[in-house]
């Protein structure tokens, strides 16, 4: 209450209708409090952050600070948070915002492309991933952008390489297509990994919330193999 004081303070005492402009508050990657919830006995998380954003009001109204908004950003479905929550759903770019992005991350990375270039690609991994607005998911847009970052040779010489595995025949259903667009990124970022043990552990890949002896004993000592046998006598 404290801090939602200096915030209106600070705003009331703003000229013409600067006064009136909202706060935003936003809980990110809330999928994290989604699984840990309730792992310890008594505490429960999202009451708790619940019980953070009631604070912000007095105690004397009787609805939620009227200059609060709230964005809950996370990969699982949330279904109330003091109360019903609007659902929206975000999905790929679309198809120039995707080229344009991915241009300006080429850019970035020193190996510039032309914007046709930029189309082709686009296209080529909307059509795998089955996009429906012919454009490409951020996260995707991302590691495309870590490729030309660490990736030998030119744009161009990049985007043609990319365009020659995205396009080779592929058996299976949408959703094994998705997959390969992950896995020809990720392998081809992997490929810049000098240490091969790093390579064995993060390549097919591994996913837990925590990474215990049992979990090294029991998961990750059965699925990976021994750096030694990926090239016999380095280590």
């Amino acid at each position: 209450q404290k801090f939602r004081r200096l915030i209106d303070d600070l705003m009331d005492s703003l000229e013409k209708f600067e006064w009136s402009r909202p706060f935003l508050l936003v809980f990110d990657t809330f999928e994290i409090v989604q699984y840990t919830d309730g792992e310890i006995e008594g505490q429960d998380d999202i009451k708790g952050l619940e019980e953070f954003v009631q604070n912000f009001t007095y105690p004397d109204e009787t609805g939620p600070w009227d200059r609060l908004r709230l964005i809950i950003s996370g990969r699982q479905k949330i279904t109330r948070f003091l109360g019903p929550v609007e659902d929206l759903h975000i999905g790929a770019l679309d198809r120039i915002g995707s080229a344009k992005l991915l241009t300006a991350l080429a850019q970035d990375a020193g190996r510039p492309i032309t914007d046709n270039e930029a189309k082709r690609l686009v296209e080529a991994v909307a059509k795998l991933a089955k996009e429906k607005n012919r454009g490409i998911q951020p996260l995707r847009l991302r590691l495309i952008g870590e490729v030309f970052r660490e990736a030998e040779g030119g744009g161009k010489q990049i985007v043609e390489s990319l365009l020659d595995e995205f396009n080779k025949p592929l058996t299976g259903d949408g959703k094994a297509a998705e997959f390969l667009v992950e896995g020809i990124l990720v392998t081809r970022i992997l490929k810049h990994v000098k240490d091969d043990r790093v390579r064995a552990l993060a390549d097919p890949g591994l996913v837990v919330r925590r990474i215990t002896p049992a979990v090294i004993k029991a998961v990750m000592t059965r699925g990976t193999m021994k750096p030694d046998l990926l090239k016999p006598g380095k280590y």
